[in-house]
């Protein structure tokens, strides 16, 4: 019998930066509710935007299995294995599909979501059966 554990998590972040202009010490009138650092000797202070939901991850996988030998040339090997995804990531909260209306081809305008990356979380149940023959 042999086993295996795995479980591994990502909490990804991100600063985007805006120039904000504003007098120092006090609130901007660019980007309201945001005080420019009196430390700034410019009137353009870059403000960080955090955003601490950005390419965050988990992912557990389980595998189990045991091996049978039937002689020095025969072996079998039968198991289990396990597998669990999440991806949360902003720019993906409330994806969804959505088709032009009307549906014409000649409008550079429109645009669409194909769904791709729409549906990245995952659980995989597996069962194998593996035959072995040895020279």
């Amino acid at each position: 019998m042999k086993s295996s554990l795995l479980y591994v998590e990502t909490d990804g972040n991100a600063d985007f930066n805006t120039q904000c202009g504003g007098t120092p010490g006090q609130n901007s009138t660019a980007c309201p509710g945001v005080t420019v650092p009196p430390s700034t000797s410019v009137t353009n202070a870059i403000v960080p935007f955090p955003i601490g939901n950005f390419d965050d991850t988990k992912r557990t996988s389980f595998n189990l299995k045991a091996i049978y030998i039937f002689n020095q040339n025969w072996s079998m090997t039968a198991g289990y294995a396990y597998e669990k995804g999440r991806y949360d990531d902003v720019s993906y909260k409330g994806y969804q599909y959505t088709i032009p209306y009307p549906g014409v081809t000649n409008n550079v305008s429109q645009s669409y979501l194909n769904g791709y990356g729409a549906n990245q979380d995952f659980t995989s149940n597996i069962f194998y059966v593996v035959g072995t023959y040895r020279f």
